[in-house]
């Protein structure tokens, strides 16, 4: 058994996925070389793009707003047990636009999990948007997410999906961390600097770079998600 890597942009950032030969089997929210050997989890690499690219096309529609549902084979080698049965079910069940409490998706897997162990399962998910474990919220709320930046992300996705209304202020070209880094600077009273949007909006390598510095000093200063960050 070999494992092909494949990598796309998207809002969210630059996403990395593997591929076996049953389909596909992991995805990340980030493409580093630390991530890709997380997904490709010792199996011998593989260039295969009969394998990589539909997953790619469907992710790129997925984030163009033309996708409403995944096909595409699953390879659930990271799974096992009770955990395997509820992100199947989730994954048949769950569709675009839709949400579902802990409870309810511990109830629908039949698997007797307590609604109490489901948030763990959906924080081990291997797969996530694909397997949308961004649907499944808690009673009272969005609940947690582990993916990416942390519950912005499960947000932005709602969002997205029309889940959830967007804010007047939502980019969907932006992604959750600009808007996450603009918005509640502003309402914290603390100003955002003027060059800080032509960083973000041009693209040269240079300007990146200084974005990246821009970020970096924004969330070094607010004290947010630096702990998460350094713990994935």
């Amino acid at each position: 058994m070999d494992v092909a890597i494949g990598s796309l942009e998207t809002p969210l950032g630059r996403l990395a996925f593997a591929c076996t030969a049953e389909g596909l089997c992991g995805l990340s929210f980030r493409d580093t070389p630390r991530a890709r050997a997380l997904l490709r989890s010792g199996l011998p690499l593989a260039d295969a793009p009969a394998r990589t690219e539909p997953v790619r096309e469907q992710l790129t529609a997925y984030f163009a707003d033309g996708l409403r549902g995944f096909d595409l084979p699953i390879d659930w080698r990271h799974t096992s047990g009770a955990q395997r049965e509820v992100l199947e079910k989730l994954y048949a069940g769950v569709s675009y636009g839709e949400t579902v409490t802990y409870g309810r998706l511990a109830d629908l897997s039949g698997t007797g999990v307590p609604a109490r162990a489901i948030g763990s399962i959906m924080g081990s998910n291997p797969i996530p948007i694909v397997v949308p474990c961004h649907r499944v919220v808690a009673t009272d709320g969005l609940g947690g997410y582990s993916g990416g930046s942390g519950v912005e992300v499960k947000r932005w996705l709602l969002t997205m999906e029309g889940a959830i209304p967007a804010t007047l202020d939502w980019d969907p070209a932006a992604g959750p961390g600009f808007n996450e880094l603009k918005v509640p600077a502003a309402e914290r009273g603390q100003p955002v600097p003027d060059d800080a949007t032509s960083l973000i909006s041009r693209d040269t390598e240079g300007d990146r770079a200084a974005a990246a510095r821009f970020i970096t000093e924004v969330l070094e200063r607010d004290g947010r998600w630096l702990d998460d960050l350094e713990s994935r």
